[in-house]
C-alpha cells in the first residue's frame, strides 16, 4: 500500500515541479506486458469491471508505466495512463482514510507552478528583483511579493508578446469607461472594477468562453437571468448588448461588494463563481483576499486574474494614448439620447427597419441583443411559446421616429418570413441544375452554403438557396 502510495504522490509530471533542471530519476522496474495495458485502455468500457485487488494492481502498474512514458517525453500519453490508473484506484480496495497520504491538492498545487514556469520560459519573459520591486511599492493591496512578482510578470507580457491584445483592447475601453464610472460611482463601488472587463472580456460585446459565458461582462446565462437579462436562444441574448449587460453587471459587483466588503474578494468571487468562493472561504477560515491567494486553493484562472487586472491598469494609466474615433450610436445609448417602442407579438426586425425608415445596420446597433436565427433564416423578436408570462420586448430607436412608427406598423404584417427557401439534395441533383431549377447561379449556392467543390453534393444535404422569393 504504501508502495503505491509513495509511487502516486512521486509522479514525475507533478514533482517536477519543484526544478525543471536538477531531477534525478532511476528507472523504475516496470511491467514488460505493456500491450496488454495498453488493450486496458483502449476498452475503456471493460474498466468498470475491474475491481478490488485487481484494481489495485492494475492502477499500478499504469502509474509506473505513466512515469515511465513521462521520460521518454510523451506527456499526451503519460497523462493518459496516469487518468486510467486514478480510475482504476477509484475501484480498488483503498479506504477513505488511505487518500490522506495522497496529498492530490497540494502535488496539483505543484503542477500548476510548474506549468506556470514553462509558459513563462516558451514566452521568453523574466522579471527582475527591480521590477518586482517597483510594483510592490505602487501596490494598492497589500498581498506581498508574490503577487507583485504576477503584477510585473504580465505586465511585462502586455508590453511584449501581449502587446498587440493590450492595445486593441485599451482601445475599446476608452468609450466604455466613462459610463461604467458612473455606474459604480452611483453604487459607491471601488473604482478598480473597472478594470476587470478588459480582462474578462477584451471589451468585445460578442466574445463567448468555452464554458458559455458571454458578452462584455462575461455572464452565464443563469445569472444573466437572475439579474433581469433576457436570453431566448438565437433570437434574443441581452448578454451581447454591452451597455445592458454593464448594467446588470454593476448591480451583481454590488451584490457581491456587500458580501465580502473586499473589491478583490468581489472579483475573484465574480470570475471563479460565488459559490466556489464562499466555500474556499469557510474551509480555511479566510477574512481577506491575500489569506485566499496565500493559501493556494484558488483556481489557476482565478488566481492570475487580479494581477492581470492590476498589471493592465498600470499600463494604461502609464500610456499617453489619444483616443479613438467614438462610435456615435454607442455613445448615443449611453447618454439615453434615444427613444423606444414597445413590440408585443413575434415581430420581423426587417419590418421595424423599414417602419422607421432606418437601416438594417442602425437598428442591429442600437439593439445588438437581436440575432439571426441562423435555422431558419429569420431576423425577428422570440416566438411566442418561448416567451413565459407577458410578450413585451423594448427596441431603441433614433429620436423623432416612435410617433411615426406606430402610425404605420399597423398597415404591415409583422410575422418573421424566412429569407432563403431550403432545398434537399436527391439522387442524379447537380448544382448547376438546383440553380436552374430556383433561377439562381451556382455559384451563390455554393458561397451561401460554404461549398468549395461542385463534385462534392451528398444526397440528403440540406443546401440553402438565398434570396429566393
Amino acid at each position: 500500500m504504501k508502495n503505491l502510495l509513495s509511487l502516486l504522490v512521486a509522479i514525475p509530471f507533478i514533482i517536477s515541479c519543484n526544478s525543471t533542471k536538477k531531477l534525478s530519476y532511476q528507472k523504475p522496474q516496470i511491467i514488460q506486458d505493456t500491450i496488454y495495458i495498453e488493450k486496458i485502455i483502449e476498452k475503456i468500457n471493460s474498466l468498470d469491471t475491474i475491481m478490488g485487488k485487481d484494481a489495485y494492481s492494475q492502477s499500478k502498474k499504469l502509474t509506473e508505466l505513466a512515469t515511465e512514458e513521462f521520460y521518454k517525453g510523451n506527456e499526451n500519453k503519460a497523462n493518459r495512463l496516469y487518468r486510467t490508473s486514478l480510475r482504476l484506484l477509484s475501484q480498488s480496495n483503498l479506504k477513505s482514510q488511505d487518500y490522506e497520504f495522497l496529498s492530490f491538492n497540494d502535488q496539483l498545487k505543484r503542477l500548476e507552478a510548474y506549468n506556470e514556469i514553462k509558459e513563462r520560459e516558451k514566452n521568453g519573459i523574466t522579471v527582475t528583483e527591480e521590477e518586482i520591486n517597483e510594483v510592490l511599492q505602487k501596490e494598492k493591496f497589500p498581498i506581498g511579493k508574490k503577487f507583485a512578482k504576477k503584477v510585473a510578470y504580465w505586465k511585462k507580457y502586455y508590453q511584449t508578446r501581449g502587446n498587440r491584445w493590450f492595445k486593441k483592447t485599451l482601445k475599446n475601453t476608452y468609450q466604455y469607461f466613462p459610463y461604467i464610472d458612473s455606474l459604480l460611482q452611483e453604487k459607491d463601488l471601488d473604482p478598480f472594477i473597472k478594470w476587470m472587463y478588459p480582462i474578462e472580456s477584451s471589451m468585445n460585446p460578442k466574445i463567448k468562453s468555452n464554458a458559455g459565458a458571454t458578452g462584455i461582462a462575461q455572464f452565464m446565462s443563469w445569472t444573466a437571468k437572475q439579474y433581469g437579462l433576457k436570453v431566448y436562444g438565437n433570437w434574443c441574448d441581452e448578454r451581447l448588448d454591452p451597455i445592458k449587460s454593464l448594467e446588470a453587471s454593476i448591480n451583481y459587483m454590488g451584490y457581491l461588494n456587500d458580501i465580502f466588503n473586499d473589491p478583490a474578494m468581489a472579483i475573484a468571487s465574480y470570475n471563479a463563481g460565488q459559490g466556489r468562493i464562499i466555500r474556499q472561504i469557510n474551509k480555511i477560515n479566510a477574512s481577506s483576499y491575500k489569506e485566499l491567494l496565500e493559501s493556494g486553493i484558488l483556481p489557476k484562472e482565478t488566481e492570475n486574474h487580479i494581477p492581470k487586472i492590476y498589471a493592465f491598469m498600470e499600463l494604461a494609466n502609464e500610456m499617453q494614448t489619444s483616443p479613438p474615433k467614438k462610435d456615435t450610436i454607442l455613445e448615443k445609448i449611453m447618454k439615453n439620447e434615444f427613444d423606444t417602442i414597445v413590440i408585443r407579438q413575434q415581430t420581423d426586425l426587417d419590418v421595424i427597419s423599414k417602419t422607421l425608415s432606418i437601416t438594417t445596420k442602425t437598428l442591429r446597433k442600437y439593439n445588438p441583443s437581436y440575432t439571426e436565427d441562423k435555422l431558419n433564416q429569420m431576423w425577428s423578436t422570440p416566438p411566442k411559446y418561448m416567451v413565459k408570462g407577458k410578450y413585451e420586448f423594448i427596441f431603441r430607436v433614433p429620436k423623432e421616429t416612435k410617433e411615426n412608427f406606430y402610425k404605420k406598423i399597423s398597415k404591415e404584417n409583422p410575422m418573421p418570413k424566412p429569407k432563403n427557401k431550403y432545398y434537399m439534395v436527391k439522387r442524379g441533383d447537380t448544382l448547376s441544375g438546383i440553380g436552374n431549377k430556383f433561377g439562381i447561379s451556382y455559384k451563390k449556392i455554393m458561397q451561401k452554403n460554404k461549398i468549395t467543390n461542385t463534385k462534392k453534393l451528398k444526397i440528403g444535404q440540406r443546401l440553402i438557396i438565398p434570396n429566393y422569393k
